[in-house]
């Protein structure tokens, strides 16, 4: 009996110690070398990043290991996300796994990278997206008609537009971007955010979210006004104090000070629109989208992306992972990195297919 229990003692303390370094050897570990690369943005800002090449020990290397090999520029997420977190590492080896190289940087004001982090707007992101393509392209080892695009969530909301205006990218794989703008988006968050702490009222969540798109529209007419509005702003802002209650701890809604300035840059997230880039591109489309995803509006991007596929005839390919959040992690799924057991292996082989069609 002590040796069993002892046997099961040992198997506890050392699992984790095992599950670390399977994953680590087989997922985090770079397959590949790396390169730094600097490039530079439509406006003058000069980003900078790291190029990651195959080390030819997968089913697709170059001849001799050297390429050209197919690429795909990872574009990373929401807020000050750095290409060095574990998760952006395990999609690069992903794609290095089949023979793809991968392009990952710094956002602008962000880790190596110059520029202004807090007063970047979606087009800025989406023209320094455009010079990582070009800068991956013009790398010796990389076949420069076989450049394809990820985009995690955020990140794939500029794919599209990516792709109609360079006209050369061979395929994107999008993991939970939204097809819809960045208003509609915002409040399917908020909704979430509400519901998740607590906020059941749908009478109450409608107001919130019927005042969140009046205040928007506040900033459009003050912005063309050039001026703050008063009474405008005084009407919210009583609207917002009558509707006043615990809510506002979950989410903290206001008016913000007038400042022509930030509310353009506001407005330009807030009515960014993905779906004329969507009907207009032409790569193939990979997207993938979580079955409980509290952030992204999963049933209705689906929805969207049928019925696009049906009106114009692009090469969609749709997949939703039920039971997985925004992350797409589970910890059942240990040995890949809590990703979904077919997940990185279906996205490295794809984008290798699509590389070569």
């Amino acid at each position: 009996m002590l040796r069993v229990l002892a046997f099961l003692l040992f198997a506890v303390i050392t699992a984790p110690a095992g599950v670390i370094g399977w994953n680590w050897w087989n997922h985090i570990r770079i397959h590949g070398a790396s390169a730094p690369v600097s490039f530079v943005s439509a406006d003058g800002t000069t980003l900078k990043g790291d190029v990651y090449l195959p080390d030819g020990d997968g089913p697709h290397p170059g001849p001799e290991g050297e390429g050209p090999y197919p690429g795909i520029v990872i574009l990373l997420g929401s807020g000050p996300d750095e290409p060095q977190m574990i998760d952006y590492q395990v999609h690069a080896n992903a794609f290095l796994k089949k023979g793809v190289a991968v392009l990952m940087f710094d956002k602008r004001g962000l880790g190596r990278s110059e520029g202004d982090f807090e007063t970047a707007t979606y087009a800025d992101f989406t023209e320094d997206a455009i010079a990582a393509v070009n800068a991956l392209r013009a790398e010796p080892a990389i076949d420069g008609g076989r450049v394809g695009l990820f985009g995690f969530s955020e990140g794939g909301w500029f794919t599209p537009e990516i792709a109609v205006r360079d006209g050369g990218i061979k395929f994107i794989i999008n993991r939970a971007g939204s097809p819809f703008t960045g208003g509609e988006t915002y409040l399917w968050e908020i909704r979430n955010e509400l519901l998740e702490g607590g906020v059941t009222d749908e009478v109450l969540i409608k107001a919130i979210l019927d005042l969140r798109l009046r205040i928007w529209d506040y900033y459009r007419a003050a912005v063309q006004a050039d001026a703050p509005l008063p009474e405008e702003r005084a009407k919210l802002e009583a609207e917002l104090s009558a509707l006043d209650g615990p809510w506002r701890e979950i989410y903290a809604m206001r008016v913000a000070e007038f400042d022509a300035e930030k509310y353009k840059r506001w407005l330009i997230d807030i009515d960014y629109d993905p779906m004329p880039f969507l009907r207009d591109m032409s790569p193939p489309l990979y997207a993938m989208y979580a079955g409980d995803d509290q952030n992204i509006p999963t049933d209705a991007s689906v929805k969207a992306l049928k019925t696009l596929r049906s009106q114009t005839g692009g090469d969609i390919t749709i997949k939703v992972y039920p039971g997985r959040r925004h992350s797409f992690f589970k910890w059942c799924n240990f040995l890949t990195y809590f990703h979904p057991n077919d997940y990185l292996n279906g996205i490295g082989d794809w984008a290798f297919e699509k590389s070569m069609a």
